[in-house]
């Protein structure tokens, strides 16, 4: 994000902040004006605002972005009525404290006051006389549940927790307004990249089955080399402007891309790639796997030097994990294994899978690990993955 940016974002979040501390001001001034000890004392006791601004900054910065907004529901309202729990048996206890300070302080300057006027008078009785008045002002019935102080108390911490959440959903919807638009972004450089790339398709394929049909006569490794790369080639030219594809059609790339590569191996380079599980009836976003099977060949071969690269895809439970292993040979120890082409596909994965998805991209021992972990859209469901 540019400074400016960065800035006008900041003032805009600290002026909705002030807005929303202001209503909880105004309506607490008025929504404490039947209380009967020390009004004002009470509206602006620093420990009191302490409790609304816990309650306030623990829903905004923890439980909604935490529990809410990753459908924790449950959990999400447990830990709200914990939080207002809390804060109301720590206010309570304060106002009672303070109630009773007050009290006493009361007491004392009475009996002081008294005293000097007690000559000739029964002081012990006019002693127990002043404690079964203070007894009765603080006696349970006033401080029962029902009681309007802890109407009153209740009242102004569900309004703060109100607000709280009001402007936590509020960050939420510009998070999710923003994301969408930068994916539409994405979207119209991407079909403006795929319009670029499609300069006069149908020449490509005419040539490859030109060379398609030259060679089966003399190879029958090149006629499949050719039309395994025309297939990778009207796939990547008429299926990967779509949000998603079928994923068979999508491992079917992979298999015809391995088989390409797997001409120009040597017997120097193990390359194998296991599948398990049913591929129907899951879609995936296009071209979202094949970067990091490239990446591998990148890193994991050389002519000079034994290496391996391992390949393994499984399908379970509606979630695809995809686990990639090579050893980095030959010069490229130097390089960082991943490079812009890992650092891509960790940007679309934020963008597509927002909290949804794992992915680790580590490099150990000469080695270079993927690890990755998505959920799967299905064939009758018709999803984007931007939810």
């Amino acid at each position: 994000m540019k400074p400016n940016r960065f800035i006008e974002a900041n003032a805009k979040s600290l002026s909705l902040h002030t807005a929303a501390w202001l209503v909880v001001l105004v309506i607490t001034l008025v929504n404490t004006e039947d209380m009967s000890i020390n009004t004002w004392q009470l509206k602006f006791d620093l420990p009191m605002w302490f409790c609304y601004l816990a309650i306030f900054y623990v829903n905004y910065l923890v439980l909604i972005p935490r529990l809410m907004m990753k459908r924790r529901s449950v959990v999400y309202v447990l830990s709200s009525l914990v939080l207002l729990t809390v804060a109301f048996t720590v206010q309570k206890s304060y106002m009672q404290y303070w109630r009773k300070t007050d009290l006493n302080h009361r007491l004392e300057h009475i009996m002081e006051s008294s005293a000097e006027q007690m000559y000739g008078r029964n002081r012990d009785e006019l002693i127990h006389k002043i404690e079964r008045e203070i007894d009765r002002c603080y006696s349970i019935k006033q401080y029962n549940p029902a009681s309007r102080q802890n109407q009153a108390m209740i009242s102004r911490m569900l309004l703060v927790y109100a607000v709280s959440l009001m402007l936590g959903l509020t960050k939420r919807w510009k998070f999710e307004e923003q994301r969408r638009k930068e994916i539409e972004r994405e979207h119209i450089a991407s079909e403006l990249d795929y319009l670029k790339a499609q300069i006069n398709p149908h020449f490509l394929f005419n040539a490859l089955n030109s060379i398609y049909s030259l060679t089966i006569p003399y190879s029958e490794t090149a006629s499949n080399a050719v039309l395994k790369l025309s297939s990778i080639l009207r796939y990547m030219l008429y299926e990967t402007d779509r949000s998603s594809v079928s994923l068979s059609d999508e491992i079917s790339v992979i298999e015809n891309y391995l088989g390409l590569q797997q001409l120009r191996l040597t017997d120097k380079t193990n390359l194998t790639f296991a599948k398990e599980g049913a591929t129907e009836p899951y879609r995936i976003e296009p071209l979202l796997l094949i970067p990091l099977i490239e990446n591998a060949f990148k890193y994991g071969i050389d002519s000079s030097e034994t290496s391996y690269i391992d390949i393994k895809l499984k399908i379970d439970d509606g979630r695809l994990v995809m686990e990639v292993k090579n050893k980095i040979v030959g010069m490229k120890k130097e390089d960082k294994a991943g490079g812009i082409g890992i650092r891509n596909i960790k940007r679309r994965l934020e963008l597509l899978y927002p909290e949804r998805h794992v992915f680790r991209a580590d490099e150990k021992n000469g080695e270079f690990l993927v690890y990755l972990s998505i959920p799967l859209s299905k064939e009758n469901v018709d999803e984007n993955f931007l939810v």
